[in-house]
């Protein structure tokens, strides 16, 4: 289970969280709802240890996060941020290969495992540069995917995806959760991630 506690979060005058409780459990999708600036994002950043909170903690399969063993609790999370991070100047192959936590093989490897669900051949040879903000999504959520992981935060990682495109990267969640993975999922498509998610959380 990931599982932050009494989460404070304060921007200059500003109290964006106030002691937040929130769990994530292996096996199910979650999906974190509420209005546009209602501290959503700032929670995923924080529940991916991204950022910092003022107060609270935040546990990882019973383990006390801190700044002693925060590599090692991020290994366990892929973590897919709202804004896309990725290398303009460089080809989606090379991205995926520059990002990845894996060996060049077992990358190839995990690359054509993604291909059913992410559509990646279609854009392999071409740089980030000429992509359409969907296309840039997809390589960015895939980025995340190149490691060993128990839980996925994702923030609005479908924004901009065409329908064919979300359905096969929701029947990838799907995926995920029947193979115990751990799914935190916000976007601006509320009716979509509400059909899918074993749990609904309105962020107020």
């Amino acid at each position: 289970m990931l599982r932050g506690n009494n989460i404070c979060k304060v921007y200059g005058k500003q109290n964006v969280l106030n002691n937040i409780d929130i769990k994530l459990n292996k096996g199910e999708i979650v999906a974190l709802i509420g209005i546009n600036g209602s501290g959503k994002t700032t929670l995923l950043d924080i529940l991916a240890l991204a950022q910092r909170s003022d107060s609270g903690n935040i546990y990882i399969d019973d383990e006390l996060a801190s700044d002693d063993n925060k590599d090692k609790m991020r290994k366990k999370i892929a973590y897919v941020p709202q804004d896309v991070a990725l290398f303009e100047e460089l080809s989606v192959k090379e991205n995926l290969l520059c990002w990845s936590k894996l060996s060049k093989e077992e990358t190839l490897k995990r690359i054509e495992e993604l291909e059913p669900y992410f559509n990646l051949q279609e854009m392999y040879s071409k740089k980030i540069t000429k992509l359409s903000g969907g296309m840039k999504r997809r390589i960015n959520f895939a980025v995340a995917l190149l490691g060993e992981y128990d839980y996925m935060i994702l923030d609005e990682p479908l924004a901009g995806v065409d329908q064919e495109n979300t359905d096969r990267m929701v029947g990838f969640l799907k995926n995920e959760r029947d193979k115990g993975k751990g799914i935190l999922i916000t976007g601006h498509e509320r009716l979509l991630i509400t059909t899918y998610a074993d749990r609904i959380i309105n962020l107020d």
